[in-house]
């Protein structure tokens, strides 16, 4: 079992003042430095990776969109 991260106090904050089933977060260059924490059940961490690169196709889609508008 690892041990939880440096944002973990933070994302069990988040999770119990929104009532979520799972949470993530990710800080970049914070206080404590560059990181994330995840809390959920068991098929939340599982779908996580999938969910992510979703999240990263999104992103750069429409930074391709913002780009060729500007073109």
């Amino acid at each position: 079992m690892t041990s939880p991260g440096r944002y973990h106090d933070l994302c069990t904050e988040v999770r119990d003042q929104t009532d979520a089933t799972g949470v993530v977060v990710m800080i970049y260059e914070g206080e404590a430095g560059t990181g994330f924490s995840a809390i959920g059940p068991p098929e939340f961490c599982e779908a996580l990776p999938a969910a992510l690169r979703h999240l990263a196709d999104q992103l750069e889609a429409g930074d391709r969109a913002a780009r060729m508008r500007l073109s």
